[in-house]
């Protein structure tokens, strides 16, 4: 994932979803094996913050990473499932993205 973020998202700053972002609007470009891992971590995160995307973004739709970017506006509001979850991806996150630099 680091590379990919690297070739194709350089100078995007993370926070709120702003790598996943770019990877999705670069969806055809980017590698199958950062495909497979931002799809499970997108998918954790939406199992676990359903009802927090329910009441915090209930107009977000989905694409472009506007979901993730709604529900990374609301991480103090978090139920502790979805916080969990949100920490420990934004944790691998962290570390894919120091390792692209």
């Amino acid at each position: 994932m680091g590379d990919d973020v690297k070739k194709l998202c350089p100078g995007v700053k993370p926070g709120h979803g702003a790598i996943l972002i770019c990877l999705e609007k670069k969806a055809e470009q980017v590698s199958d094996a950062c495909k497979e891992s931002v799809q499970a971590k997108a998918q954790a995160i939406y199992d676990a913050c359903k009802l927090d995307k329910d009441n915090f973004c209930p107009k977000a739709e989905p694409g472009e990473g506007r979901i993730l970017q709604c529900l990374g506006q609301h991480e103090a509001q978090m139920s502790p499932e979805c916080k969990t979850v949100w920490s420990k991806v934004k944790t691998a996150k962290a570390k894919a993205e120091a390792q692209a630099k």
